[in-house]
């Protein structure tokens, strides 16, 4: 079982990241692990409570006294629409590589996510795979894609 089935159950969620208008049930460990935004935020931002849950002394259940915490909740805003890709940056938060082939404009808005949350790693590949993928007709197909997502119209262009 991979780590991206704990995304998808949910089990030990223990923070909230919004992208409107989104929510996604996260594990902060996880996203801190390859996104030095996170680590910075939860560091800053994420203080442990006066009280907590405990487990019993003979058993393994937590005490019902004390009242179950509200996940930590980070809201980020994108300078582009990135609803549509911002699943596969958590997938590749999770299991470290990306789910699927991605389009070439998709491409652009991960980029601009990997380096808004400093996924170094994310990044390094999506610009090396941009560099290399872009020549002059991808770069007009990828144009006419964009422009067609924007007016409604089928998408063209080409994946990496």
């Amino acid at each position: 079982m991979g780590l991206y089935e704990f995304f998808r159950s949910q089990e030990f969620a223990d923070c909230v990241v919004e992208v409107a208008p989104q929510q996604f049930r996260c594990h902060r460990v996880v996203l801190a692990y390859r996104s030095e935004y996170f680590r910075k935020f939860f560091g800053e931002s994420a203080v442990l409570p006066a009280t907590s849950e405990h487990l019993s002394a003979g058993g393994s259940s937590p005490s019902s006294s004390t009242p179950k915490e509200q996940p930590l909740c980070c809201s980020l805003t994108f300078p582009c629409d990135v609803e549509q890709v911002f699943p596969q940056v958590l997938y590749y938060l999770y299991e470290g590589h990306l789910p699927v082939e991605i389009s070439l404009v998709d491409s652009i808005a991960l980029l601009i996510i990997a380096v808004q949350l400093q996924i170094t790693a994310l990044a390094d590949k999506l610009g090396a795979s941009l560099l290399s993928a872009m020549t002059t007709p991808k770069i007009a197909l990828t144009f006419l894609s964009a422009l067609g997502r924007s007016c409604g119209a089928p998408a063209l262009g080409g994946s990496i």
